[in-house]
């Protein structure tokens, strides 16, 4: 029911954003659309990506420049673009300082440190990750999620130093705390259960 949900609002969304006129409600609503669109066609999200970013040049938002950066840089390592994924996070990271958003950059801390994961610079993606735990430990109240995120990284240093109890434990811990929250989850929460298994099968591989 979730994935007919999704591809139903994502729908309503393409259409109701070719007919949007306003350009902040237009933005609005193109934001919604990639941040559902980048887990299921990176190819099709940096279309429109492109798109919004033509508007925040017409008409600059912060909110929604932090999001552009974020989710190209998303995209860019789906699409194993990792060095502009790298440099789009940064672009992320500096704009979210401005606002001083603490969770919105914990979330980007935890998501460059993947992209570093994949550029093999795993003590930089550690360094990131610690900027991440001390926002999560000391400045964010609903912290739950992003913990878990946090924790899935953490596993992932874990498998590619190949201390495979570690990666078990942590990746199991990252697991355990998304299944039993107990408030709706995003889709993005869905994408980090699926890293979990995807470590968490490497892993067993290695046993075979």
């Amino acid at each position: 029911m979730e994935a007919i949900k999704n591809i139903a609002d994502l729908q309503r969304l393409e259409t109701n954003i070719a007919t949007e006129q306003q350009p902040q409600k237009k933005l609005e609503l193109t934001n919604q659309f990639i941040a559902m669109m980048i887990f299921k066609d990176a190819a099709k999200a940096k279309k429109y990506l492109s798109r919004q970013f033509e508007l925040l040049k017409k008409f600059p938002n912060n909110k929604y420049i932090i999001q552009y950066y974020t989710h190209i840089a998303f995209v860019e390592n789906q699409l194993y673009q990792y060095e502009a994924s790298e440099k789009a996070y940064e672009l992320s990271i500096k704009e979210a300082q401005k606002i001083d958003d603490k969770s919105q950059l914990a979330a980007i801390y935890i998501d460059m440190a993947g992209t570093l994961i994949n550029l093999n610079k795993l003590a930089t993606a550690e360094e990131y990750l610690q900027k991440a735990e001390i926002l999560i430990e000391k400045e964010i109240k609903d912290f739950q999620l992003l913990k878990a995120r946090f924790k899935c990284r953490q596993g992932f240093i874990a498998l590619h130093y190949e201390q495979y109890p570690r990666a078990i434990e942590l990746l199991l811990e990252a697991e355990r705390i998304i299944t039993e929250y107990e408030q709706p989850l995003k889709i993005k929460d869905y994408y980090f259960l699926t890293l979990v298994q995807s470590g968490l099968g490497r892993i067993y591989e290695q046993g075979d």
